[in-house]
């Protein structure tokens, strides 16, 4: 049986707080104007716009609309896309996101019990193919939503050089993202700025998180 998830000590990116009696990892909210970065809008057919804040030289998209289980095996299915982001240079690395959403905002669907649970059952399958016996949890939070992700070490990756998987999921408003990222080491300045991407996510009328 698999280790339960546990909480990262010692993260030189993150900030720790107490929050009804446990201790999590809190991402801080990214600015959406750092440097070298833009505001992109990424338009999901039968929803809207969202905007994600993403290093300038990365491409995201195309997006494609999918069918998908609305918790990650035990639901109906829901309407929902998917799209590729690509980070620029020789990182080998590439991240994929699936968006689905609710009618109306839902804590059953996207609140902090339910994303818990759904990362922990991602985390749960992905340790099937990794190298670790166990998985860290780490939280993330923006002023407009919060989330949990794990990093593991594939134990035979499709690519020799997507070695490490990030994923994890983020809710916000009525909606949801899935991620995962691939990367060849587990600490690339990539995968903390894919992380920024997904904690900075937000519809379109939202405004942009305070610097």
């Amino acid at each position: 049986m698999a280790s339960l998830p546990s909480v990262s000590r010692d993260h030189r990116r993150f900030a720790w707080f107490a929050a009804c009696g446990l201790v999590f990892l809190t991402l801080p909210p990214p600015a959406a104007a750092q440097e070298g970065t833009t505001v992109r809008s990424v338009q999901i057919p039968g929803f809207g716009a969202l905007r994600f804040s993403a290093p300038t030289a990365w491409r995201i998209g195309p997006v494609e609309a999918t069918e998908a289980p609305a918790d990650g095996g035990d639901g109906a299915a829901t309407r929902g896309a998917s799209f590729q982001v690509t980070p620029d240079g020789d990182s080998h690395s590439e991240m994929t996101v699936s968006f689905s959403w609710s009618e109306m905002p839902d804590p059953a669907f996207n609140g902090p019990a339910a994303l818990r649970a759904l990362v922990e059952r991602m985390g749960r399958a992905a340790l099937d193919e990794s190298i670790e016996a166990h998985y860290i949890l780490h939280e993330m939070r923006s002023p407009h939503g919060g989330g949990y992700w794990f990093t593991l070490r594939a134990r035979a990756p499709r690519k020799k050089s997507q070695g490490y998987l990030t994923s994890g999921a983020f809710g916000f408003s009525n909606a949801l993202l899935r991620f995962t990222f691939l990367a060849p080491q587990p600490d690339l300045p990539e995968a903390a700025a894919a992380i920024d991407l997904i904690t900075g996510a937000r519809l379109d009328d939202e405004p942009a998180p305070a610097p």
